[in-house]
């Protein structure tokens, strides 16, 4: 306990008369007499900014749901977590049974506001589709929603709870919980929620059952078992008890609190318990945490009535220092560029070009770009010229994300109707304003704010009875109900109107046929949504790290630790990353000694073409990650529809691989780790994975993965035992040729035997100068080898994972082990790999006996080394037809076979693993 946190009062004793007791303890609590509306209480809510470093975290009796309920775009609880900036927030008594389809629906409606979020339902399963007392919704969005690491929920529905990651292998435990309010004295109904989770006891054999107690002990040992795995709590609970003024003989939550060792924010700050509950005198709603939350809280306070949801219950938020809570700077947004504009959007994607092509017209663009060309040819690849080119492709790209940002915006698909959704909003005023009347209070904040939202002059309301103003309150309803009859019309109509405009900048019209593709691809999309739940279930990212216990190059690691502070995990990401692609130099291995050094070192640092923007990245995937500039796959694919605009951007693609130099935006990376198993974080089982710009990914696909490999299957250069980075040829093919090897042998009696092997980190240890002399060997042109070992070479590498992107990065430096690799992700890779294991391969056939298998009569053979599929090869050998020890044959040659395919891939920089 702090120093400055105050325990629970103890009951008074049999001396200490009550009003002394309550004197003591409370402060200037406001005296009711309930019924009345709540005043705010504590610190005045403050507006959020993008960089105020605070966590917002609040808890609710929200008294039902709304997400299910017609006039919404999104539900009414939903709205307010979004408009008040809270990043945690627990939403007690939703009454809603949360089977499969309502968590789905209501988790829809979330991803509509937020990118990242996730939610936890509790509620009691019970087959029901709809009305459920009780239960519980906890949601997280935002930066924090990263650090999720685990969630739960009660079996009976009273609580659910995420455990976030902290820092020191510390974190926090989130809780919320919603305690009925009936005693077994009050004789509670057969549907209320007292009753249903009395049931539930009874069945789980708990004799003579307390629901309001059970909770608290249940409660307990959940938060102890959390500390002890290093989980602090913080419980956001409706209590339906007032600890500070309880004037029963035993004070449950007072007790439950000194066993748990939980503080009230509010009164540790405060020194008051102010009412929350407008038909009564008592404060219901709390946020209890642990101790070392306590010097965390920046400000705690309550709503007032119907300031947060329209609900009997205020609304308690506290603000959390975000450095201290978490013991670390967590508060660094992921840089993810969300796809305002999709190609499937015509009439935006008109708009954009429209208002690109106008300000590129007004700068000169095109005529800066053809200048610049031709200067290039007289003068060469100069200082000069190549800072000029450099300066219009940095306003190019600020002009294209500019009309992006100016044309675009969030798309949230085929919403319910503006009518719908005002019909509902008034619905909801109504009968906020109707409770204020019944209860002889004038309107509260909440009714004003959304009532000048709505437009509605709340004086005429403020002169009618309590009769006549549930009078219009069921107008409001039946005027509700009148749209939601007339609401399926109306959407079509909309749908229309969009399906109209897009035909229209499609040059169409049939803008039926417009409509149907819309309303197709859209159900596409949620197909695919469930099926991708279903079958590799909910995805998040990686917010940690596992690292070795001790110094583990070259021995093994005698444990493992975790790592979660963003700092902390973005310098070993960088360490490792940077010493993994160090590997070969590092090794001394076959690849640097002679001749190889001296071949490599001449290697290490064309035709102009027009359509080389317009005729190879419209066959790129729309929705493929790319470009930490932001400049992503739709812009480039929307640019390439003009004509005009293809020409002069083909050109500037295409001028640093005609002169041999790098654009400067293509010499920034980011690298995605995946994890190669799930759930494994260890940091050496890490996958790095590139994200370049995707016109210099394009580009490179052009010349090498279309014209290099054209160039070498034309000529019979690809060896026929490597499937992989070739066109029309698939893992399928390899996998369907061995079924038949083996099927073949059976039948024929011959002995056959296979060896699998597997290139470890194949492409990130690659040689970048071996690359071009295999490149080279296939007529590529010297420039364009040199302006992609340029951009290797100043590749300046940043780290992504769930809490954002690192702001340092690594690279080649002067004075240390040169970086290996060609970037797994790079367009040009496959087809680079596939040409020099064609070599490895050739060369494999030469010094070793594989398989041969021939037909009964001789006149059909099968003659094979090996089969390949990019990295993953097959190695085969068969024993001499009358041999007399056929396996023991197959086995020494198998081994002689691997030792070789060994060697030669070290020649090559590259290691062999068997799996």
């Amino acid at each position: 306990m702090s120093p400055t946190a105050r325990p629970a009062p103890p009951n008074p004793g049999p001396d200490q008369p009550r009003q002394k007791y309550l004197d003591t303890w409370v402060i200037g609590s406001p005296k009711r007499t309930g019924g009345g509306n709540v005043e705010p209480s504590g610190d005045p809510l403050c507006s959020r900014g993008s960089t105020d470093g605070i966590l917002r975290v609040a808890i609710n009796n929200i008294n039902g749901t709304t997400f299910h309920q017609k006039g919404f775009e999104v539900a009414h609880e939903i709205q307010t977590i979004q408009e008040l900036g809270i990043d945690i927030m627990a939403m007690c008594e939703s009454n809603r049974a949360w089977t499969y389809k309502n968590k789905q629906e209501y988790e829809r409606q979330t991803h509509l506001l937020w990118h990242n979020t996730r939610t936890v339902f509790a509620s009691r399963l019970t087959g029901a589709e709809g009305y459920q007392p009780g239960g519980n919704v906890l949601n997280i969005n935002g930066p924090a929603a990263g650090r999720v690491k685990a969630t739960g929920t009660d079996k009976w529905g009273r609580f659910c709870w995420m455990e976030l990651r902290g820092q020191r292998d510390e974190g926090w435990v989130i809780i919320s919980a919603y305690r009925v309010c009936q005693e077994e004295s009050h004789k509670p109904g057969a549907l209320t929620a007292y009753m249903q989770q009395y049931t539930a006891m009874l069945s789980a054999g708990i004799t003579r059952p307390n629901p309001r107690q059970q909770i608290l002990d249940d409660l307990l040992h959940l938060i102890t078992n959390k500390r002890e795995q290093g989980f602090r709590p913080i419980l956001l609970m409706d209590a339906n008890e007032d600890w500070v003024t309880n004037s029963h003989g035993k004070n449950q939550l007072a007790d439950f609190m000194a066993a748990a060792n939980l503080q009230d924010a509010f009164y540790e700050r405060h020194q008051q318990s102010p009412p929350t509950y407008t038909r009564g005198n008592s404060r219901l709603d709390y946020i209890l945490v642990d101790p070392v939350a306590l010097p965390c809280i920046r400000r705690v306070g309550y709503l007032g009535t119907h300031e947060g949801n329209f609900s009997d219950h205020c609304l308690e938020y506290v603000d959390f220092d975000m450095t201290t809570f978490f013991r670390g700077v967590t508060f660094r947004p992921t840089s993810i560029m969300s796809r305002e504009i999709m190609l499937e959007q015509a009439d935006k994607i008109e708009s954009f070009l429209s208002d690109l092509r106008t300000t590129q017209n007004r700068y000169m663009i095109p005529e800066r770009i053809f200048r610049l060309a031709r200067r290039f040819a007289m003068e060469g690849p100069t200082k000069t010229l190549i800072d000029t080119y450099n300066s219009i492709d940095t306003q190019l790209m600020e002009m294209t994300r500019l009309a992006a940002r100016k044309n675009g915006r969030k798309k949230f698909g085929y919403m319910r109707s503006p009518d719908l959704c005002a019909a509902g909003q008034r619905l909801l005023l109504g009968k906020a304003m109707l409770s204020c009347k019944a209860r002889g209070e004038p309107f509260s904040q909440g009714c004003i704010r959304s009532a000048e939202k709505l437009g509605i002059d709340l004086s005429e309301f403020e002169r009618l009875t309590h009769t006549k103003l549930r009078t219009k309150v069921a107008e409001m309803r039946r005027d509700l109900w009148e749209v939601q009859k007339e609401c399926e019309e109306r959407r079509i109509s909309w749908l229309e109107g969009l399906a109209q405009d897009r035909a229209r900048a499609m040059v169409e019209n049939d803008w039926e046929r417009v409509m149907k593709d819309m309303i197709r691809t859209a159900e596409e999309r949620r197909v695919n949504r469930k099926l991708t739940t279903v079958i590799k279930g909910g995805h998040t990212g990686m917010n940690r790290v596992q690292v070795p216990l001790n110094e583990w190059i070259p021995k093994p690691p005698n444990g493992w630790k975790d790592i979660t502070a963003p700092v902390e995990v973005e310098q070993q990401l960088l360490w490792r990353n940077k010493r993994h692609l160090q590997q070969t130099a590092k090794e001394q291995g076959m690849s640097t000694t002679e001749p190889m050094q001296s071949l490599r070192q001449n290697h290490g640092l064309s035709n102009m073409t027009n359509d080389l923007l317009a005729g190879n990245v419209q066959k790129a995937k729309e929705r493929v990650s790319s470009s930490s500039s932001g400049l992503h796959y739709t812009l480039w694919k929307a640019m390439a529809t003009d004509p005009a605009m293809a020409k002069f951007l083909s050109i500037m693609i295409s001028l640093p691989f005609i002169y041999g130099f790098a654009c400067d935006r293509w010499t920034n990376a980011m690298s995605v780790m995946l994890m190669k198993k799930k759930n494994n974080c260890k940091i050496h089982m890490l996958r790095i994975i590139g994200l370049l710009e995707a016109d210099l990914n394009t580009a490179l696909k052009f010349f090498f993965a279309k014209r290099m490999m054209w160039n070498a299957e034309a000529t019979g250069e690809v060896s026929n035992e490597q499937w992989g980075g070739r066109k029309n040829m698939s893992s399928i093919d390899a996998a369907m040729l061995k079924c038949l090897t083996f099927e073949s042998a059976r039948i024929t009696g011959d002995t056959i035997g296979s060896i699998y092997y597997d290139n470890a980190s194949c492409f990130d240890r690659m040689h970048p100068e071996i690359s071009n002399i295999i490149a080279r060997k296939h007529n590529v042109d010297t420039n364009i080898l040199k302006a992609r070992s340029i951009i290797i070479q100043r590749m300046r590498r940043r780290v992504r994972t769930s809490m954002g992107t690192s702001e340092e990065h690594y690279g080649n430096e002067d004075g240390e082990d040169a970086l290996g690799g060609e970037i797994q992700g790079k367009g040009d890779v496959p087809s680079l790999w596939g040409l020099q294991s064609n070599t490895l391969l050739k060369a494999h056939q030469s010094l070793c006996t594989g398989l041969h298998i021939t037909n009964p009569d001789g006149t059909r053979e099968m003659k094979r080394n090996n089969t390949a599929f990019v990295d993953d090869t097959d190695g085969w050998a068969s024993a001499e037809v009358g041999s007399t020890t056929p396996i023991q044959e197959v086995v020494d040659r198998l081994q002689h076979n691997g030792q070789v395919w060994n060697d030669l891939t070290n020649i090559t920089g590259g290691i062999d693993c068997l799996p």
